[in-house]
């Protein structure tokens, strides 16, 4: 009897108590990674929205170049004449234009995209070109 009383180990009991606390902690660490709102997705989300800003400003850095070129060349590129810098710079991407990681296009006409690599055919932004070559993009 003096060897039951003494025991030091640990018991089942004790032992089955710890697992189910382990798991537990488990279930809502996946849920807090994983979920609909967890730290995995909104890490994405973050990323995608950075990229999105990212080619908006490569567009927009591309679109002043072009206004003051459109300006300097007093509203004219070689025989034709522009009656705005909208046209200018609508006629001047149409076919696209590699900026930094992404490709900026227009559509002819007041439409602009931005890419990520020539081919592809999703855009990551869309935006209208005003009268004044600036853009107003759409959210």
């Amino acid at each position: 009897m003096y060897f039951l009383k003494n025991n030091k180990g640990i018991t089942l009991i004790a032992l089955a108590i710890t697992i189910i606390v382990m798991i537990i902690l488990a279930g809502v660490t996946i849920k807090t990674m994983n979920g609909t709102a967890g730290i995995l997705r909104r890490s994405n989300i973050i990323v995608d929205e950075s990229v999105v800003k990212s080619s908006k400003e490569q567009a927009e850095s591309l679109s002043r170049e072009y206004i003051e070129k459109y300006y300097s060349e007093r509203y004219s590129k070689g025989n034709k004449e522009y009656s705005n810098a909208k046209e200018y710079l609508a006629d001047i991407l149409k076919n696209g234009e590699s900026r930094g990681s992404f490709w900026i296009k227009t559509d002819g006409s007041q439409k602009i995209y931005t890419y990520r690599g020539e081919h592809d055919t999703n855009p990551i932004a869309k935006g209208s070109i005003e009268s004044d070559g600036f853009i107003d993009w759409d959210d």
